[in-house]
């Protein structure tokens, strides 16, 4: 009976380690860009200098995406038959996503 509460234990216990190293986010989205390596010291507070990072990388949500472009003479005119401003929303589609 003791052994078996110990091991019980023992496994809360590697439960939650492995919880404390599961990374979460707000939101859905891709990871774009990684900034932490392995065995960095990571805070989610500004440590005031040294080497602790305040964050692992940047997740965007590629449903929520604005993009700005320039556009050129030849193509102007079929971009002024859909807005009727200088700045409008259209959507866009991209052959490859930042993931892939």
């Amino acid at each position: 009976p003791a052994t078996a509460e110990v091991a019980r234990d023992a496994l809360a216990i590697a439960d939650l380690g492995v919880d404390n190293n599961i990374v979460r986010a707000p939101f859905s989205g891709v990871v774009t860009a990684k900034a932490a390596q392995p065995g960095e010291i990571v805070s989610p507070l500004s440590a005031g200098g040294g080497f602790t990072r305040t964050g692992i990388g940047t997740i965007v949500d590629m449903d929520s995406l604005e993009v700005e472009v320039e556009v050129g003479e030849a193509s102007s005119a079929a971009c002024s038959r859909r807005c009727r401003w200088r700045s409008c929303s259209t959507p866009i589609r991209t052959g490859r996503s930042p993931a892939r």
